[in-house]
């Protein structure tokens, strides 16, 4: 039988798919644009992800962070809503406080590339400045969310003082690919700095690495779907 809702199906699988990871617990969000309405996205009620169902699922407004209904939703839904105003090439948006990015908000030390599924690294992060000043401010008015978005300007992800990180895809698989291993790669470079002196791949050659894996990141997707189980 056809799914009449596989948007919605993906979005609580992406969900799931985040706190299975440990990318996110009781706190933390994802997003997805609607295809052909790019002016809509949709999120969740604010509920830990491990709990959405499609029933959470609301259509949120682009312009304003809000949802068409008046229903509730995460306090740093402008997040998203600011990232889509600034990036017509964003589908989706992934907000969490993972533990092993978190020295990477605080310190002078960049965020780079060690494995090759977190090539897409491979120009460093950047951080989260309002007004050119670093802060762990909440994202929630669509001014905050505006200059979030100009802090990530092009970059696949950006780091939020004493906060967590966004991250961004072209697609809802590539989006939480990226938070996952942007995570991963976080905790292996913090195991590696303790050792000493870390060789990290040259910029160009992580950027053909990143090209390269897009193109096979199902395989990492459908092997999550599969450990979720039924859901």
């Amino acid at each position: 039988m056809t799914d009449p809702d596989p948007l919605g199906g993906e979005l609580v699988t992406a969900n799931r798919i985040l706190a299975a990871r440990g990318v996110v617990d009781g706190w933390g969000h994802v997003s997805v644009r609607k295809p052909g309405s790019p002016d809509r996205f949709l999120l969740a009620r604010p509920l830990a992800p491990a709990v959405v169902t499609r029933d959470d699922l609301l259509e949120l407004d682009v312009d304003t962070g809000e949802s068409i209904t008046g229903e509730t939703t995460y306090l740093e839904r402008h997040i998203h809503s600011g990232i889509y105003r600034a990036r017509p090439d964003v589908a989706a948006v992934v907000h969490s406080h993972a533990p092993d990015l978190i020295p990477f908000t605080v310190t002078d030390t960049q965020l780079l590339p060690l494995l090759h599924a977190s090539a897409f690294l491979g120009e460093g992060a950047p951080g989260f400045e309002v007004d050119g000043v670093p802060t762990g401010k909440l994202i929630d008015t669509p001014q905050v969310g505006d200059e979030l978005a100009a802090s990530l300007g092009a970059a696949p992800l950006v780091l939020m003082r004493w906060h967590g990180v966004s991250v961004v895809g072209a697609s809802l698989r590539q989006a939480v690919y990226r938070a996952v291993y942007a995570r991963e790669n976080a905790r292996i470079q913090l195991q590696s700095l303790a050792l000493g002196p870390v060789t990290y791949q040259p910029t160009d050659e992580a950027r053909d690495v990143a090209a390269t894996v897009d193109k096979v990141t199902d395989r990492v997707w459908d092997l999550w779907v599969h450990e979720l189980g039924d859901i």
